[in-house]
């Protein structure tokens, strides 16, 4: 699978959640993703964080 397949997979996945959902669900719903489109631990550590960090700036 190429890195265009993989990031529409992950898109979609995103698009799918809506509302108010937590980030530590959220984060699990990507991370099942990526590893599932066969990216690397640390490339998903960095989008997680990526995650947290923007919901944390959302909730202020």
């Amino acid at each position: 699978m190429d890195e265009l397949a993989r990031n529409k997979i992950i898109n979609e996945v995103l698009m799918r959640m809506r509302g108010e959902q937590e980030k530590e669900e959220v984060a699990n719903c990507i991370s099942r993703a990526m590893r599932e489109c066969g990216y690397k631990q640390e490339n998903i550590q960095r989008v997680i964080e990526r995650v947290h960090s923007q919901f944390n700036r959302n909730k202020m």
